[in-house]
This record gives C-alpha cells, sequence and structure tokens, in this order.
C-alpha cells in the first residue's frame, strides 16, 4: 500500500547570489552593468519585459534602469532638488522605494520632496501627490501632504499606496487624484484593530498589496509586519 501525502525527492532547488549590476564602488556610471556604479540604491521594481528600475537614492538622486540585456542607463533625474519634466530635466531629492503597473510607468516615493512621482515610459517625470510641505493632509493630490513618504506600492486598478513614514500613516492616492488615510491614527505606537480609529504604526517604510485587495506594511519602527484588510481592519502577521 503506498503512503498518503507529498512525494519526497532528492532534488534540490539551490540558490545562488550573483552582481547584477554595479562595481561596488559608490559613484555614478551608466553602461555595461559590471561596470556601472550606484550611490545608495535604496529602492527597486521589474517591469513586465524584465527590465529593473533602481532608486539611487545618495548622492545620484536618479532613477536608473538594469536592461535584460545588461546595461544600465539612466531614465530620470540627476541632481537633488524638485523639477518634473523629461529624463535629465526632472530632479529628485532621496528617492526611496519604486513601483511599477501594467502599463510601464514607474512610481516614486520622493522621500525628501515630501512627494510621490510617476514617470511614463519614455522618462516623462510628473508629481501624483503632495504639494512638497512635511506634513498631513488629505484631499486632492495636489494639495496633500505628507511627511517623508518611503514606501510605495500600485494596484492593478492605478491606485497607489504610500507609507507615508514620518506621519505614521499608510495613504492611498486613488487613481482618481485624491489621497485618503487608510490606516493610522497618525502617532508612534503599536496597536491593532479598526484601521482608522485604533490601529497605530512606527515609521512604516515599505507597503505591499496582496491579490484579494489586503495591504502589507514593514512597521520599521515596531519590529513587525502587518496586514490591512478590505474592510478596514489592521492585524499582525
Amino acid at each position: 500500500m503506498k503512503e498518503a501525502g507529498p512525494r519526497r525527492t532528492s532534488a534540490r532547488w539551490r540558490a545562488s547570489v550573483a552582481a547584477l549590476a554595479g562595481d561596488g564602488s559608490p559613484g555614478f556610471q551608466d553602461g555595461a552593468a559590471r561596470e556601472s556604479r550606484f550611490n545608495d540604491p535604496f529602492g527597486l521594481t521589474v517591469a513586465r519585459d524584465g527590465s529593473i528600475y533602481v532608486a539611487d537614492a545618495g548622492e545620484s538622486n536618479r532613477i536608473r534602469k538594469v536592461s535584460p540585456s545588461g546595461e544600465v542607463s539612466t531614465l530620470a533625474g540627476g541632481r537633488e532638488g524638485f523639477a518634473d519634466g523629461a529624463g535629465a530635466g526632472a530632479s529628485f531629492n532621496t528617492p526611496s522605494e519604486l513601483a511599477t503597473d501594467g502599463e510601464g510607468n514607474i512610481y516614486v516615493a520622493d522621500t525628501g520632496n515630501n512627494r510621490v512621482r510617476k514617470i511614463s515610459p519614455d522618462g516623462n517625470v510628473t508629481t501624483l501627490a503632495g504639494d512638497g510641505t512635511a506634513g498631513f493632509r488629505d484631499g486632492p493630490a495636489s494639495q496633500a501632504e505628507f511627511d517623508a513618504p518611503v514606501g510605495v506600492a500600485v494596484d492593478k486598478d492605478g491606485n497607489a499606496y504610500v507609507a507615508d513614514t514620518y506621519n505614521d500613516r499608510v495613504r492611498v492616492v486613488t487613481k482618481d487624484g485624491v489621497v485618503k488615510t487608510i490606516a493610522g491614527v497618525g502617532r508612534p505606537g503599536y496597536a491593532d484593530g479598526d484601521a482608522l480609529t485604533a490601529a497605530l504604526f512606527d515609521t512604516p517604510c515599505a507597503v505591499a498589496e496582496g491579490d484579494a485587495g489586503e495591504v502589507y506594511v514593514a512597521d520599521t519602527g515596531n519590529n513587525r509586519l502587518r496586514k490591512i484588510t478590505k474592510d478596514g481592519r489592521v492585524t499582525t502577521l
């Protein structure tokens, strides 16, 4: 009689780590991936075509691209500051986490500018949300205020979720251009419960969306992983 349950095999998946891009020295250099240079790369996202986009956050303040063929190029940015525009004409201030949508747009948590930015596939940079003031305000995206947002994620409908780090909140920029708070009451701490009246976070730094519409949060200051359900509850994983 055969035993029930999963079959055991002797084959094992073996992980290996290899350098994808960068020569290990801080700086800026495009070109062949192994000869390229980055300066404090902070966040990355992978597009459908296999291209990897990198938030090169240090003195570089650029969004870089590693192509599937192994070439590094600059998509946008090049100096610290704030400016929308095409390619090198745009400016960032400590870009952190990145996300990409199904149309190839790149979303940037522009931490030092207290804004969320959007880069089209051809490298044109616009401001998705935030007026640049370090503060807290929901409402129309152009008038909203964030305080050092570090994390961003985008769902299949085009809504951008933001880890509003120093506000200890999780926000959303809807596809209609409105900023709303979905969790956190605005002071550091730890508590599960109703997302808008009870839940507390401490320096949330990353967000991700699940298949069922839930939002996962790296609650950095609390050393915990949290989940925000679609019905407005926060739990600890």
